[in-house]
């Protein structure tokens, strides 16, 4: 067995990376704390979510087969910085996932504004 590895480019909130044939790796770099995410993948189909190193352990991870969504009933955030966001275990080929409708507030509940561009890059619109 191989380990297919795969990077999409995604500019300061996201990038995907594949850790096995199963699970994609969603990385975050931000300058703002995140309070809540939610994001869709296309080509793919979602099996399951997990929250990755810097989620508080008080965060509610949810897939479904298109979405994945993430946030706390508490209020607390995922501190500015970067790491593993989630890891999404997928069916079907990991190449073929694009990142779709991207979701992000901040800790004052207002939307981190961004667009998703050429389906693999993500970039964080000026304010």
């Amino acid at each position: 067995m191989y380990l297919l590895y795969h990077r999409l480019s995604i500019i300061i909130i996201f990038a995907l990376s594949t850790i096995s044939a199963e699970t994609i790796e969603v990385l975050y770099s931000t300058t703002d704390d995140i309070a809540g995410f939610q994001f869709g993948l296309t080509g793919v189909t979602i099996t399951g979510a997990t929250a990755g190193e810097n989620v508080p352990g008080d965060w509610m991870i949810s897939g479904s087969e298109t979405t994945v969504i993430g946030f706390s009933l508490s209020g607390t955030t995922i501190p500015a910085g970067s790491g593993v966001l989630v890891y999404v275990d997928i069916e079907g080929v990991a190449e073929d996932a694009c990142l779709d409708a991207v979701v992000l507030s901040n800790s004052s509940g207002l939307p981190i504004e961004n667009e998703v561009i050429d389906c693999l890059t993500i970039s964080q619109l000026a304010e």
